[in-house]
């Protein structure tokens, strides 16, 4: 076994996948509230609409998506 490679234990896989999800949620809560500097007026479902606006110009931009 590889010393250095990521421990397939299922706790540890469990840990890896939470962290995942930790990371995500803290980069659409950031990219939120850089929306809402932008839009200080905005609701909910507006943040929400400029959100997915700024992730599909992203996809866009780095699969070349129409």
């Amino acid at each position: 076994m590889n010393p250095s490679a990521p421990s397939m234990e299922p706790q540890a896989v469990a840990r890896r996948i939470q962290q995942f999800f930790d990371i995500r949620q803290l980069c659409i809560d950031l990219a939120l509230e850089g929306i809402r500097l932008d839009h200080p007026n905005a609701d909910a479902t507006e943040l929400l609409r400029l959100l997915r606006q700024r992730l599909a110009l992203g996809r866009k931009g780095k699969w070349g998506a129409p």
